[in-house]
C-alpha cells in the first residue's frame, strides 16, 4: 500500500525516525514538567524548565503535523482505545465488549502506552491501576499527549474517592460492558482532531 507517492518502505522509514525523536523528547518533556513543579528551584531555573518543556510541546507538535500531513492514512487505527494493564485482566475483559469496530489494544507498560498514544490517534486511555502509580501515569501521557482522555480503573475501593477527585472517570471491578461503553460513549474521536 502507498500514501500518495510515498512507498511504503519509506512510510516506515518515515514512521520510525517520529517514534525515534519522540522517546527522548518525552523524556525531555516529563523531566521538565517534574521540575516545574518543585518549590525548592531557583526562579531562574524554574522559568528555564517551563522554556524547555513549552518548545518540546512545539516539537512534538511538529512531529505530528509531520506524521498526519506524510503518513495520513497510514497512522494506525483512528479513534482506537488503549489499555494500559500490565497483568491482562482488564484488558482481557474489555476486548470482549462490542465497541463497535473501535480497535481495542494493550499496553504492558507505561513506556508502551507513551509510544503508542504518541504514534496512534487513541481515543482514550483505560489504565488499571492496580500495579501502577497514578502520578507516572497522568505525567508520562499527559506529556505523550496533552488533555488525552482517561478512564481509571480502580479495584480498591478505599482508593476510589481519591481518585475521583482528579476529575477522571473511575470504574470498580467486576467491570460491566455498558459502564465502559458509557464512558468510552463521551470521549472525542481523535481522527476529527487537527
Amino acid at each position: 500500500m502507498e500514501n500518495g507517492n510515498i512507498p511504503e518502505d519509506k512510510q516506515k522509514q518515515i514512521h520510525r525516525l517520529l517514534h525515534d525523536l519522540m522517546n527522548p523528547l518525552t523524556v525531555i518533556m516529563g523531566y521538565a514538567q517534574l521540575m516545574t513543579n518543585r518549590d525548592d528551584l531557583p526562579v531562574d531555573v524554574l522559568k528555564q524548565a517551563q522554556d524547555i518543556y513549552e518548545q518540546a510541546i512545539e516539537v512534538s507538535h511538529i512531529a505530528e503535523k509531520i506524521k498526519k500531513t506524510v503518513l495520513s492514512g497510514n497512522s494506525g487505527p483512528s479513534g482506537s482505545v488503549l489499555v494500559l494493564d500490565t497483568q491482562g485482566s482488564v484488558f482481557n475483559t474489555i476486548q470482549g465488549f462490542n465497541f463497535n469496530n473501535v480497535a481495542c489494544y494493550r499496553a504492558k507498560d507505561l513506556a508502551e502506552a507513551v509510544d503508542f498514544v504518541h504514534l496512534n490517534p487513541v481515543r482514550t486511555v483505560v489504565v488499571n491501576l492496580d500495579s501502577l502509580a497514578l502520578d507516572d501515569v497522568l505525567v508520562q501521557l499527559n506529556t505523550a499527549r496533552p488533555g488525552i482522555p482517561l478512564v481509571l480503573i480502580n479495584s480498591d475501593k478505599n482508593k476510589t474517592e481519591d481518585l475521583l477527585s482528579t476529575g477522571y472517570p473511575v470504574l470498580v471491578p467486576p467491570l460491566e460492558e455498558s459502564a465502559v461503553l458509557e464512558q468510552l460513549k463521551a470521549m472525542p474521536d481523535p481522527a476529527g482532531d487537527d
